[in-house]
């Protein structure tokens, strides 16, 4: 990881003298070292946001995949070759996640491409997502955006800067697709117990009510057939 700041002499009201640019190390301690060294690998492979949330960090994990060794026959030495990070939840995160995830990312990219075009280039694909007006209605289309970007930016080298229509036509279709499935669910949600499956009167209660309607019939015409002293 990058060395902590060096601590300064203190100025004369009481504290170190500004330095320009310079981060808190609290950020780059939570960072796994497998991932610190990615980036001084120069960043070739994908890193999942899933490793650098605020809970993946906290872990403390300090080696997050096993390198692949192999037997190079020019300088006749063992070599490793870091092997390719599960991606397992990254298109669920939240925004909240995400949000915690680019803040360490942002530190990484600043920390190991410092004076490098690349610096601005995330900068800008970053606001570029997070400043978006419908982003909260859209989140599941630009999260997977985003990661796409970043896959496709270890692997071609392109311009994170750019949008990119061609990813946008890649995504776009799935992410329609997941809406129209989320609002079918809705639609289809079963109905209450009480309205899906009516109780009907058995034949008992049927038989009852009919039986004393019956009866209320034949007791008034009994009282009709009795002596009455003022009938006549």
């Amino acid at each position: 990881s990058p060395p902590a700041i060096p601590p300064q002499h203190a100025t004369r009201g009481g504290r170190p003298p500004l330095q320009p640019g310079a981060l808190s190390t609290g950020i780059s301690h939570c960072i796994p070292e497998t991932i610190h060294k990615i980036f001084r690998d120069g960043w070739q492979i994908h890193v999942p946001l899933t490793y650098l949330t605020d809970k993946a960090c906290m872990q403390g994990i300090a080696r997050l995949s096993q390198d692949a060794l192999s037997f190079d026959q020019i300088s006749r030495r063992i070599i490793s070759t870091a092997q390719a990070l599960s991606d397992a939840g990254e298109s669920e995160l939240t925004f909240l996640e995400w949000f915690q995830a680019w803040s360490r990312l942002l530190f990484l990219i600043r920390t190991y491409f410092a004076g490098r075009p690349e610096v601005a280039a995330w900068e800008k694909h970053y606001n570029h997502i997070i400043s978006k007006p419908c982003l909260e209605n859209e989140w599941q289309l630009w999260l997977n955006y985003d990661i796409e970007v970043r896959r496709q930016g270890c692997e071609n080298g392109l311009d994170p800067s750019v949008e990119q229509p061609h990813i946008r036509q890649l995504i776009e279709p799935v992410y329609i697709k997941q809406l129209a499935i989320a609002e079918l669910r809705k639609s289809s949600t079963p109905l209450p117990q009480s309205i899906a499956a009516p109780s009907t009167p058995g034949p008992s209660s049927n038989h009852q009510s009919y039986d004393n309607s019956n009866r209320s019939f034949r007791d008034r015409d009994r009282a009709k057939d009795r002596y009455h002293p003022y009938r006549s």
